[in-house]
Formats: C-alpha cells, sequence, structure tokens
C-alpha cells in the first residue's frame, strides 16, 4: 500500500497588528527601506525593532510635514514618491481673476467660497471713486496693528497681509483683498496655514476670521 506523503503544516502568518495612521506610514516607510526582510513568501515581518526605527522615521516625516506648512501629510521634495501631487496654491489670485476659495477642512472665510455657507463671506460694496477707494482700503489695511502688510499691487488692486492664527497660536494666517471697479465690490479672504486635527476633526477658530475682516470694513465704513 503506497500512503502519500504528510501534508505540509501550515506556515504561520505574522501576527495582524491594530495600526493607526502613523502605523500606516511606518508600514510604507518599512517596506521601502527595509525592503529586504521580506520572508520567502513575501510578507513583511515587523518585528518589534524594525516597527520601533520604522515609526521613528514615520514620525520625523510627520514633523517635517507638519512644520512645512497646512498641507497635511507633505514630503520633503528628497523623500517624495515617484508620483506626487502639486500642493494647492496658500493664496493669491487664482486663474478666474478672483480670490482662492477655502479647503473643505479648515478655518477660512473668502467671497469665492460660494458652495459653503460656513466658509462664504459677502463682499464689500463701496459707493466712492475707485481710486478713492482703493487708497482708503489701503490704508485700513496698513493701520490694523494685526495685520502685516505683504504685497500691494495697484494695477491689480490686490492686498496680501499675514496675521496670528488663533489655531494654531505659534502659525500665520494669510489675509487678502481684491477690488473690482467694474461692480464696485472689494472681496476678500481669510485662511489659516496650519490646522490642528483631534480625533480626525480640525479645531475651530471661533470666527477668528471674520471677527478680523469686521474692524476694517468698519473702518471702510463699507455695506455687504
Amino acid at each position: 500500500v503506497v500512503r502519500p506523503p504528510p501534508a505540509a503544516a501550515p506556515r504561520p502568518r505574522p501576527p495582524c497588528v491594530a495600526m493607526g495612521p502613523r502605523d500606516a506610514l511606518a508600514l510604507v516607510v518599512a517596506s521601502v527601506v527595509l525592503c529586504s526582510s521580506m520572508d520567502g513568501a513575501g510578507a513583511l515581518l515587523l518585528t518589534p525593532r524594525l516597527r520601533k526605527a520604522a515609526a521613528a522615521t514615520a514620525a520625523g516625516i510627520a514633523a517635517a510635514a507638519a512644520v512645512a506648512g497646512p498641507v497635511e501629510g507633505a514630503l520633503a521634495a528628497n523623500d517624495a514618491p515617484a508620483v506626487q501631487r502639486k500642493a494647492p496654491p496658500l493664496f493669491g489670485i487664482g486663474p478666474r481673476g478672483r480670490l482662492l476659495g477655502c479647503p473643505r477642512s479648515g478655518n477660512c472665510v473668502s467671497t469665492s467660497a460660494v458652495s459653503s455657507i460656513q466658509l462664504y463671506g459677502s463682499p464689500w460694496t463701496y459707493n466712492e471713486p475707485d481710486d478713492q477707494a482703493w487708497d482708503h482700503l489701503k490704508a485700513a489695511v496698513a493701520e490694523d496693528p494685526l495685520l502685516k502688510v505683504v504685497d500691494v499691487d495697484d494695477s491689480k488692486r490686490y492686498i496680501h497681509a499675514t496675521a496670528p492664527s488663533a489655531v494654531p497660536p505659534q502659525s500665520l494666517d494669510d489675509v487678502e483683498w481684491l477690488m473690482f471697479t467694474d461692480s464696485h465690490v472689494v472681496t476678500y479672504r481669510s485662511n489659516s496655514r496650519a490646522r490642528v486635527r483631534v480625533a480626525g476633526t480640525v479645531l475651530p477658530d471661533g470666527g477668528s476670521h471674520k471677527n478680523r475682516l469686521e474692524p476694517v470694513r468698519k473702518r471702510l465704513g463699507l455695506s455687504f
């Protein structure tokens, strides 16, 4: 009687580990940098030492991304993957000749955020001559002690300033104005460069952006 050879014992699988966002990033870093730690079946062996090293690398990347600005999860240029999404601009005039809108998750107010009631701000209407209204706007922004003027473009009637953020307090907000002489309105935008997330939710700013713009509007005597 010819007996079949005994069946091979099932190969033990690495234990499953519950991962948070940092652990997931650590896994990616480990698989790229430490690909030599693969077993015969192609399974990544996350030993305690390997996981500790990968987590430290991931923490360094996350810290660099936090300093870089509001684009969450951004990588330094030397650490970037082969295919990389282009980061959206933080401020400036968009391709349609208007100020930018607001990111979906973040603290911001803009006259261009027409798809969001919470983030939209109504333009200011002026009734005086264009040049006079422009001079008054520049003076009102320059007189505000919380605003630091960065750029003034008289040809485009555009002003860019910065102000300390409410959340997080160590960051900056970009505050902008753009005047349209054909419709006699002043558009504006105020956006935080950085955001703080707790349990996946962005901490609100308590209305700091709208409160910052209101003194400028009242100084000009403009209406919505």
